[in-house]
């Protein structure tokens, strides 16, 4: 078994360190926008062509931009957040509302429903775990995911977050899923990317619509990070892939959200 002692020492250790310790979790918005609505998104580089490297700060930055919504993003740290969780929507200067409860903020009542609500699931719960996996705890990927992709910072910061990420991870699919085996994880999210391929057929978008739904923007915020990720072991990547629909799909809401492509 791994030993996690020296992470614990340094945690402990770098608690007090300026480096780590943030009195402000976020960086401070514009002075005229201080009342107005702020989503706290996760691992963005701040240039407005781009999107985040995070799921769920992605879905709700394109989400934002498709529907024009007059809220401004600002990266911050999810290690300082209240509930070490992003994204979170901060309302009139004052209430925040939490990653769980953004759904129910942004989409009318009812708007979950029979046709949308299994696919949404399928994402949450097949691709989502096989993602997780592959970024953070199949050892073929995580030095360059975490040196190319998640924490582009110098050692021993680099190496603390590292570190405490994949103990969480590890522990959220333990809670999840009751596996951690990752061939298990990839084969369902193939089957998944499947199902959602073969629904989608030849149509451009997920409900054969004229313009992206809250349904393709997941499947975007997804799909699209997983395509991005610089992976040494690809095998979820290529399954996702051999679905050109899908990546078909992954590009048109990039292009109509009018994200810059890596």
């Amino acid at each position: 078994m791994q030993n996690y002692k020296p992470v614990l020492f340094l945690k402990k250790f770098l608690s007090n360190f300026p480096l780590v310790k943030h009195d402000d979790p976020y960086e401070k918005p514009p002075l005229s926008v201080e009342t107005a609505p702020i989503l706290f998104v996760e691992n963005w580089n701040k240039d407005p062509e781009s999107p985040a490297r995070e799921i769920y700060s992605r879905l709700w930055q394109t989400y934002i931009r498709l529907t024009k919504q007059k809220i401004t993003v600002v990266n911050a740290s999810s290690q300082a957040s209240p509930d070490s969780i992003l994204p979170i929507l901060q309302v009139n200067g004052e209430r925040l509302v939490y990653k769980s409860g953004l759904f129910d903020h942004f989409l009318v009542h009812g708007y979950r429903n029979e046709t949308i609500t299994p696919w949404l699931d399928l994402l949450s719960e097949s691709v989502e775990p096989a993602i997780l996996y592959t970024m953070f705890l199949d050892q073929e990927n995580t030095e360059s995911v975490n040196k190319r992709w998640l924490y582009p910072t110098s050692w021993p910061l680099s190496y603390v977050l590292q570190s405490r990420k994949s103990l969480q991870i590890k522990q959220h699919l333990l809670d999840k899923m009751k596996s951690m085996n990752g061939e298990y994880l990839y084969a369902e999210a193939a089957e998944a990317f499947s199902l959602m391929a073969e629904k989608l057929g030849t149509s451009t978008y997920f409900l054969d619509v004229e313009e992206p739904s809250f349904m393709d923007i997941a499947i975007y915020a997804y799909g699209s990070i997983l395509l991005e990720l610089p992976l040494q072991n690809r095998q979820l990547q290529q399954s996702l892939q051999r679905h050109p629909n899908l990546v078909s799909l992954i590009h048109s809401v990039s292009d109509v959200a009018g994200f810059s492509r890596r």
